[in-house]
């Protein structure tokens, strides 16, 4: 986890070090496409990329979109779930630490999100909290282990951002 969170924090720098100098987006470190959610959020995900559709055990579990590779051997997952009442990210990221002693809070655009690693299923992850009602969003991105695949990951958790 401290890789990719070290990975989110130094491209974040790297962007803002470049925009100095001269205008640098995320659109610029890899081919890619903004998905736009009904929510108000959007991510920069790479061109090369499937979406797929959603089951309804899938659905059932809150995940409303997948996307990856065509073989899905990259991916990243969206799930929304509900909370039963209003909490902040930070005390939600001291409920998870008991679970995932890694998790983190780092803001992103304007975004905060908690970033950990849920080594058992493989997964590289973001929580953002929902703003307009309790509960939270989270970006799985898988196989957390593939080195190449970290930096891929930390450029699309690093592109999340409200419309």
């Amino acid at each position: 986890m401290k890789k990719f969170l070290a990975l989110i924090l130094c491209l974040m720098m790297a962007c803002v070090s470049i925009a100095v100098a001269e205008e640098v987006a995320i659109e610029d470190l890899y081919d890619g496409s903004w998905v736009q959610f009904e929510d108000g959020f959007e991510i920069y995900l790479p061109n090369d990329w499937c979406s797929f559709e959603c089951t309804e055990e899938m659905n059932a579990q809150g995940i409303f979109y997948v996307a990856g590779t065509e073989d899905m051997s990259y991916s990243c997952t969206l799930a929304w779930k509900a909370l039963d009442a209003e909490i902040s990210i930070e005390d939600l990221q001291a409920q998870m630490v008991q679970t995932y002693p890694d998790a983190e809070v780092v803001e992103v655009n304007g975004v905060g999100l908690i970033t950990y690693v849920d080594s058992e299923n493989n997964l590289l992850n973001c929580v953002a909290m929902d703003a307009a009602e309790p509960g939270f969003y989270l970006f799985a991105f898988s196989p957390a282990d593939d080195a190449d695949f970290q930096m891929v990951a930390a450029a699309i958790a690093s592109s999340i951002r409200n419309y």
